[in-house]
């Protein structure tokens, strides 16, 4: 009898050793997977922000609203975005930011002073003169663009700034 309680014990003891296994895959790992593969994917092309879209007001399955969607879509500034890109400009920063950063190219230490603490009702001439500092030091013309709130800039002045 203490052989056979001995044997029990170690059977006892070696099978809660081993992982346990699940048949099957479970709602969780499922969903583990799903999300390591579109991380992965979204890796994979360098994206910056992703926007969350419903595809129909009440979140039925299976069902796609075209207004709710072309709605959403105004209401986040996405069809503006997409349209400032085509034209070229992949990269914008807003006026103070850009004044802000990039107010070393002033020649007097006392313009780069002021570009630096700029308000925003003198933004727009801070960078309209930093521009014209990079058109002198070879920038072409038309690399960026001032908008009234932000500075557009396409790859050539990406690179330059």
């Amino acid at each position: 009898s203490e052989d056979a309680l001995g044997r029990t014990a170690s059977s006892l003891a070696s099978s809660s050793s081993r992982p346990r296994k699940l048949f099957g895959k479970t709602l969780i790992s499922t969903f583990q997977q799903e999300m390591n593969e579109l991380s992965a994917t979204l890796e994979a092309r360098e994206c910056h922000h992703v926007r969350c879209l419903r595809p129909n007001d009440e979140q039925a399955p299976l069902e796609f609203d075209d207004t709710s969607m072309l709605r959403q879509c105004r209401y986040s500034g996405l069809l503006e975005a997409t349209r400032i890109r085509r034209q070229g400009y992949a990269h914008r920063r807003p006026l103070r930011t850009f004044a802000a950063r990039y107010a070393l190219l002033l020649h007097s230490h006392e313009s780069r002073r002021l570009a630096r603490h700029v308000l925003m009702s003198k933004a727009f001439d801070a960078c309209s003169t930093i521009c014209e500092a990079a058109v002198s030091g070879g920038l072409p013309q038309d690399s960026f663009r001032i908008g009234h709130t932000k500075v557009f800039l396409r790859e050539p002045g990406l690179v330059w700034f």
